[in-house]
C-alpha cells in the first residue's frame, strides 16, 4: 500500500467518525453532509499539495495535518472551518499553493484561518517609505509571534488550531536533532503552553508542559515519575476511599449526576480524582525548592455540582468530616483567574494524616476549566453565560497595544512572554471597592496605570491601607490603594519607574510618554548611555568615528537618523548593549586599518573559533586557555590577555586580576576583546566549594549525583573542619554558566549539604 492509499484509509476512518459525531448538548449531528463534503475537498487539496513530502519521522507529511484535525475532534471542537484549517494549515507555508488558492476553493473565512497559521517568510520593516528585510532569526521569530497575536485577536480559532499543531509536533519531537528538540521545547514552555493556559485549555496546556520539560530536564522528570510510580498503588486506594466517602455524604444532600437536561445543561453532582501533572510537580520541586512530601496538591478530588449555592454547601460538608489546613484556601469563584477559571480550592487532611486538595465547581465552571475559550465551539449553543470569547479577545487586543509599542525585538518578545505567562496574581482595590488583578510583585505604580493612563502619569505618591508607602511597595491581596496625584497637568512619570514597574502595560505607557513628550531629553540620555557602555567596553573613539560606525550598524534598521536611535535608547525602547558585538567588530576593523595602512584598507577581521569555544577578534594562530583565578564560563563577559610564551588567557570581566580600567592599565594593547562562540561544543571547568555534614557515604552520594546528571569531576579535595562538617573543593566539567547553576541546584537539594558556592 503506497503513502496516498495509507492516508486515504486513515482519512476514511476519520470521516466515518465525523459522520457519527453528535453535539454533547443536543442529539443533532455535529457535521452535516455539506460539512463533510467541504472537509473531503480540504483533505484532497492537502493530500495533493503534500505529495512526496515526508516528516523527520519518515511518515508521509499528510499524516501531520490529519493528526491535528483529530486532536481538535478529540477535544470536541466540531467546527468545520477549524477542521478544514487544520488539514490545510501547512499548504501555503510548505507547498506551491498560495492564499488565493485557498480563498478561491473554500472562501475567505477558512483562508483567513490558514493565513493566521502560516509562518512569515520574507518579513519587512517599513522605514522612510522603504521596506528593509529583517536579517536575524530573532526578528523573524518575534514578528511571527506578533502576526500570530494579531490573528488571535481577529479569530481565537487560529490559536486553538495552532496549539493542536504544536501538541502533535511535540509528540514527534524525538525525531529531531538534540538542538532542535531543546529549542522547540523551550519555545513550547515559554510561548505555547502559557497561551493554552491563558485560553484555559487544560488538556493542551498540561501535555505541552509535560512533553517540553521531558526534553529540557529528562533526569528530573524521571525522578518525579519514579516517586509517582512508587506511591501510585497506595495513593490510588487512598483517593478511591475519599471519593467513595464523599459520594456517600453528598448523596444525602444532592442528586447524583444523570447526564444533561433537555436544555443541554448538566444536572446533579459528580466526584472525580486527579493527579498533578509532571511539570506542575517539577515547578514546585525544582523552582520553589520543595520536597515531594511538601507538595499538598499532588493528589486531588474534584466535586462538580449544579449551582454556586451547591458549591458552598459542599464546602461546608467537607469541613465537617475533614480538617482544613490553614492558609490553603482559595476562592477562585469570587476572584476568578485571568483565563476565566473558577473553583473553590481547599486542602484538608483526614484520619490518615495525608493532605489532599479538594476542588469544587459548577458544571459550567468545569467546562471552562477544561476547555476554556474552546468551550464556545464545543457545544452547539456555546457557553452562554461566560462571555469568555469576547473577554479573551479584549485581553489579547490590550496585550497587542503593549507589544506593538516595542522598539526592539527583545522588548517585543519580552512583552509577549510577560503578558502570556504572568506570575501568580494579587488582587488590590481602589478606595471605592473596585478590584484590580495584577501580577505578584506589582507595585503601586502598576496599580495607577491599571486604573488609568493619566492617573499613572500624574502620580506623585500612594497610600496603601491609609498609610503613605514608597513607590516600589509590592502589592498584597486585599490592599486598598489610593493614588496621590499632582495638580500640574504637565507632570509626567519618572525614568526610574521603568526599573520599578512589573507589568508590560505600565512599562509601555511610561515609554510612550517619554517618546512623545521628552524627545530632546531622550536624545541626551541616549548619548550618555552609549558613552557609558563604550567606557565599560574599553572602546575609545572620536565623535566622528563613533557616528560613522553607528550609521553602519543602524543602516538596515528603522531609524531615519542617529538622533532617533539615541532617543530610542533614552526612553528605554532599545537596549544599546545588543549593538555592542557589532560595534566591537567595527572598532577592531578601524584599529586594523590604522595599524596596517599599507595593506590597502581594512583587512578582514580574523577570528579564532577554537576548541575552547572562544572567538578572539583581530589575531590568528594563538593558543587560548582559561584563567584558573576566575574560571570563566559561557554566559560570562570575558576579556583576553596576551601572556608571553603561553598565548592568550581568558578572564572574566570583574576578575580580581583584570584592571578596572583597561585604558590606564600597563600595556593596554595586551588586553583583547573576546566573546563566546554560539557554536561552542566544549566542556568547561567550573570550580565549586561544598560544605557538608561529616557523615558516612557523603562523598559517594555527591559523586553519584554528579555522575547521574552526566557531570565529569576534574579534581576533588576534601578536608574536615573539626566541627562535624567537611569542605569539598572540586572542579567539574559543564557546558556553561546555566549548566553550572543547574548542578548547584541539584546539590543544594541533597540531604546533608549545608552550602554550595561557585568559585571565581
Amino acid at each position: 500500500m503506497d503513502n496516498q492509499e495509507t492516508a486515504r484509509e486513515r482519512y476514511g476512518a476519520l470521516r466515518e467518525h465525523m459522520q457519527a459525531m453528535k453535539w454533547p448538548d443536543s442529539n443533532k449531528r455535529a457535521f452535516s453532509s455539506k460539512d463533510i463534503e467541504l472537509l473531503d475537498r480540504a483533505f484532497e487539496m492537502a493530500l495533493a499539495a503534500h505529495t512526496g513530502q515526508e516528516r523527520a519521522s519518515g511518515e508521509p507529511y499528510i499524516i501531520h495535518p490529519m493528526a491535528v484535525a483529530e486532536l481538535l475532534l478529540e477535544l470536541g471542537l466540531y467546527n468545520r472551518e477549524m477542521i478544514a484549517a487544520a488539514l490545510l494549515h501547512d499548504v501555503v507555508e510548505d507547498t506551491d499553493l498560495i492564499d488565493d488558492d485557498i480563498a478561491a476553493e473554500f472562501g475567505d473565512e477558512i483562508s483567513a484561518l490558514v493565513q493566521g497559521l502560516t509562518k512569515l517568510r520574507d518579513i519587512k520593516y517599513e522605514s522612510q517609505g522603504k521596506s528593509e528585510e529583517i536579517v536575524t532569526k530573532e526578528e523573524t521569530q518575534a514578528q511571527n509571534y506578533l502576526k500570530m497575536f494579531i490573528a488571535m485577536a481577529r479569530d481565537p480559532r487560529v490559536i486553538i488550531v495552532k496549539l493542536a499543531d504544536r501538541v502533535h509536533n511535540m509528540r514527534t519531537l524525538q525525531y529531531k536533532n538534540e538542538e532542535k528538540q531543546r529549542d522547540t521545547a523551550r519555545e513550547t514552555l515559554e510561548i505555547y503552553a502559557p497561551i493554552a493556559d491563558m485560553m484555559g485549555i487544560r488538556h493542551f496546556k498540561e501535555e505541552l508542559e509535560d512533553r517540553a520539560i521531558r526534553f529540557l530536564d529528562p533526569h528530573a522528570c524521571e525522578e518525579i515519575e519514579q516517586k509517582l510510580t512508587f506511591e501510585a498503588e497506595h495513593r490510588a486506594d487512598f483517593l478511591r476511599i475519599i471519593q467513595e466517602r464523599l459520594r456517600e455524604l453528598l448523596a444525602q444532600e444532592l442528586p447524583a449526576h444523570k447526564g444533561s437536561s433537555k436544555s443541554g445543561e448538566h444536572t446533579g453532582f459528580r466526584v472525580e480524582g486527579r493527579v498533578k501533572s509532571v511539570h506542575g510537580i517539577y515547578r514546585k520541586m525544582y523552582l520553589q525548592r520543595k520536597d515531594f512530601e511538601e507538595i499538598f496538591d499532588i493528589y486531588a478530588v474534584r466535586v462538580i455540582v449544579d449551582t454556586v449555592h451547591d458549591c458552598w454547601n459542599v464546602f461546608g460538608l467537607i469541613q465537617e468530616i475533614y480538617h482544613p489546613i490553614p492558609n490553603r484556601f482559595k476562592n477562585y469563584i469570587a476572584n476568578k483567574k485571568a483565563n476565566g477559571y473558577q473553583s473553590i480550592h481547599l486542602t484538608v487532611t483526614g484520619k490518615e494524616a495525608i493532605p489532599f486538595e479538594v476542588q469544587i465547581r459548577t458544571w459550567e465552571m468545569h467546562a471552562l476549566a477544561e476547555y476554556g475559550v474552546a468551550a464556545h465551539w464545543k457545544y452547539k449553543q456555546g457557553v452562554q453565560k461566560s462571555g469568555g470569547v469576547e473577554q479573551w479577545v479584549n485581553n489579547v487586543r490590550s496585550m497587542l497595544e503593549n507589544v506593538t509599542d516595542a522598539d526592539s525585538v527583545e522588548e517585543l518578545v519580552s512583552s509577549i512572554k510577560s503578558d502570556i505567562a504572568p506570575p501568580e496574581k494579587v488582587y488590590a482595590m481602589s478606595p471605592k471597592g473596585k478590584a484590580f488583578e495584577l501580577p505578584l510583585g506589582a507595585t503601586v505604580i502598576d496599580f495607577a496605570y491599571a486604573v488609568h493612563t493619566e492617573i499613572g502619569h500624574l502620580m506623585v505618591g500612594a497610600k496603601v491601607n491609609n498609610r503613605i508607602t514608597p513607590l516600589d511597595y509590592k502589592l498584597q491581596t486585599g490592599d486598598v490603594i489610593e493614588i496621590l496625584k499632582s495638580s500640574n497637568p504637565g507632570k509626567g512619570p519618572n525614568r526610574d519607574w521603568l526599573k520599578i514597574v512589573k507589568t508590560s502595560q505600565a512599562r509601555s505607557k511610561i515609554r510612550v510618554w517619554f517618546k512623545t513628550e521628552r524627545k530632546e531629553e531622550n536624545i541626551s540620555e541616549g548619548r550618555l548611555e552609549v558613552e557609558r557602555e563604550l567606557r565599560r567596553s574599553f572602546i575609545r573613539l572620536e565623535p566622528a568615528e563613533l557616528e560613522e560606525i553607528l550609521f553602519r550598524i543602524i543602516e538596515r534598521r528603522k531609524y531615519p537618523s542617529l538622533d532617533e536611535f539615541y532617543a530610542s535608547i533614552g526612553y528605554g525602547g532599545v537596549v544599546f548593549a545588543k549593538y555592542l558585538p557589532r560595534l566591537r567588530e567595527e572598532y577592531q576593523k578601524m584599529i586594523q586599518a590604522h595599524l596596517f595602512p599599507e595593506e590597502g584598507g581594512v583587512p578582514e577581521t580574523k577570528r579564532i573559533i577554537n576548541d575552547k569555544g572562544v572567538i578572539v577578534e583581530g589575531i590568528d594562530n594563538c593558543l587560548v586557555r582559561f584563567a584558573q583565578c576566575c574560571f570563566p564560563l559561557p554566559g560570562d563577559e570575558i576579556v583576553g590577555y596576551i601572556t608571553r610564551g603561553t598565548g592568550l588567557t581568558i578572564h572574566k570581566i570583574g576578575c580580581i586580576n583584570v584592571p578596572g580600567d583597561l585604558n590606564t592599565a600597563p600595556e593596554p594593547d595586551r588586553w583583547l576583546l573576546a566573546r563566546w562562540s554560539e557554536k561552542r561544543k566544549s566542556a568547561y571547568l567550573g570550580a565549586l566549594t561544598i560544605v557538608s555534614m561529616d557523615q558516612t557515604g557523603m562523598m559517594a552520594d555527591i559523586s553519584g549525583l554528579l555522575k547521574n546528571i552526566h557531570v565529569d569531576i576534574s579534581s576533588w579535595q576534601m578536608r574536615p573542619n573539626g566541627d562535624g562538617t567537611s569542605t569539598i573543593s572540586t572542579t567539574v566539567g559543564v557546558t556553561g554558566r546555566g549548566h553550572l547553576e543547574t548542578v548547584l541546584s541539584k546539590l543544594r537539594q541533597m540531604s546533608g549539604i549545608i552550602s554550595v558556592r561557585m568559585d571565581g
